[in-house]
C-alpha cells in the first residue's frame, strides 16, 4: 500500500473511532437538527448526563 494512503487511513483513525460511538450520533444528530448548542442544552434532547455530553 502506498504511503500516501497508510498517512490518510492514519489520519481518518480518530474520525472513525468518533463515529463508532452511539452516544456521539445522538448528539451529532441533535446539534444537525438544532444548531449550535452547550452542553446543558443537549442534555435537555438526550438521555444523557452532563459528564457523558462533555466526554
Amino acid at each position: 500500500m502506498p504511503q500516501q494512503t497508510m498517512n490518510l487511513m492514519h489520519e481518518c483513525i480518530p474520525i472513525f473511532t468518533v463515529l463508532s460511538d452511539e452516544n456521539r450520533h445522538q448528539i451529532l444528530r441533535v446539534l444537525w437538527e438544532h444548531g449550535k448548542m452547550n452542553v446543558n442544552e443537549l442534555t435537555e434532547h438526550l438521555h444523557l448526563s452532563r459528564p457523558a455530553v462533555s466526554h
